[in-house]
């Protein structure tokens, strides 16, 4: 799927390049809030998963009123510590980019609801530029650790997510590094501004998007307070995953689970009601589904 992208580049290029903007305005414009809200996306092709025609699931789901529901299980997360995390980030991008089907495993997903923002941002890149924000944030945070913190890092991240972070804290982050000691050292307003311009040039240089700002908490505690240490947040306060909420049917125990006898078997009549249940996205769901597969299809 090719989608334009969001990012804000050109614009991003002219603010840095100004001298005349104010450091605060600046800020707020990098973390402006574009896209508000919440969306839920729905699985389109979840028959083929089943291996029956659209036509024959909503009959097998007729008595259906309810989906499941989880709240924060799936999980996005910008400090992967291991391969599977990793997994679950590739395919919640295949599935904000058409993949309905690459999210089950013992749950079966009919509707995610994606923050946004954050869904824009995973449709408008392909996953290797992904991957690249991931270890370009983590470079960052490298940069802006102590040194028990960086220690921490190479303990928990992905081994190799955290090596190819390193390459690039080392062959990208040396030189703002290098203009930072300046002004720590000297409290020296020239070379203030000068890193600050050199610091948001390079963000946007590794491909960090500014639409992730509000989800990776030191990108945005840095923003606004990017020349004192005093409020560092502490690591127990970070925060580096986004939550999306999912919409399913279990296929975790035997054959008399949910997905099992309602889509497989055909054999249910339960309408799903239960205490973690919700009714509005099974009706997303269902009449954008019922909608799309009675188009009338073109040769």
């Amino acid at each position: 799927m090719t989608t334009k992208s969001i990012r804000l580049d050109a614009e991003l290029e002219e603010k840095i390049k100004s001298s005349e903007d104010n450091f605060s305005r600046f800020v707020n414009f990098l973390i402006k809030d574009h896209f508000r809200g919440n969306a839920w996306i729905p699985n389109m092709s979840i028959h083929d998963y089943a291996g029956i025609s659209p036509k024959d699931l909503l009959e097998r789901m007729k008595a259906v009123k309810y989906f499941r529901v989880r709240d924060n299980a799936l999980c996005f997360t910008f400090y992967p510590s291991t391969q599977e995390e990793l997994l679950v980030n590739k395919n919640l991008h295949a599935y904000a980019n058409g993949s309905h089907n690459a999210l089950h495993d013992r749950y079966i997903y009919f509707n995610v609801e994606y923050p946004v923002d954050f869904y824009f941002f995973l449709i408008s890149h392909e996953w290797v530029v992904i991957e690249k924000v991931i270890e370009s944030y983590l470079a960052f945070l490298f940069w802006h650790s102590d040194d028990n913190e960086k220690s921490i890092m190479e303990r928990q991240v992905e081994r190799t997510t955290f090596t190819n972070a390193i390459k690039l804290f080392n062959s990208e982050f040396q030189e703002i590094n290098s203009l930072w000691l300046v002004f720590a050292e000297n409290n020296d307003p020239i070379a203030k501004e000068k890193f600050s311009k050199a610091f948001f040039k390079k963000l946007i240089d590794l491909g960090i998007d500014p639409i992730i700002f509000p989800y990776v908490s030191e990108i945005t505690h840095f923003l606004h307070h990017p020349f004192s240490f005093v409020d560092h947040i502490s690591p127990k306060s970070r925060q580096f995953e986004v939550a999306v909420k999912s919409a399913y049917l279990r296929d975790v125990y035997d054959e008399k689970d949910d997905w099992q006898t309602i889509v497989m078997k055909g054999s249910s009549k339960d309408d799903l009601q239960r205490s973690e249940s919700l009714e509005e996205p099974f009706r997303n769901w269902e009449s954008k589904y019922r909608y799309y597969h009675s188009r009338p299809t073109t040769s």
